[in-house]
């Protein structure tokens, strides 16, 4: 098994991002956010960044954001990620060494 942050590591995620929070924003009726905007936000959580968006305190507003956001992110979201040039092509290993090296 491998994990990867794709969080802006090897990749760009702001698409990825910005599209599923302005599918929640429209689909509870907040205006579109640009994408510039929304990437001060990249590795905030989720739920306070709505909350920071949409100016509120409303749980059950921020809740039903995240719902919209994680249908579309969960969709498609995670695979609007654009790899950085020269990512992926080399892995980088907690030892330091690649495998089969001394």
């Amino acid at each position: 098994m491998f994990l990867f942050d794709l969080g802006g590591t090897i990749s760009d995620p702001i698409t990825g991002i910005a599209k599923p929070i302005n599918y929640a924003l429209e689909a509870l009726g907040f205006d579109e956010v640009s994408e510039s905007r929304i990437a001060r936000y990249i590795g905030i959580p989720i739920d306070e960044t709505l909350v920071d968006l949409c100016e509120t305190e409303s749980g059950k507003l921020v809740n039903r954001l995240v719902i919209k956001y994680r249908e579309r992110f969960s969709a498609v979201g995670y695979s609007e990620n654009v790899l950085y040039p020269g990512g992926g092509r080399k892995v980088f290993w907690p030892t330091g060494k690649s495998p089969g090296t001394q």
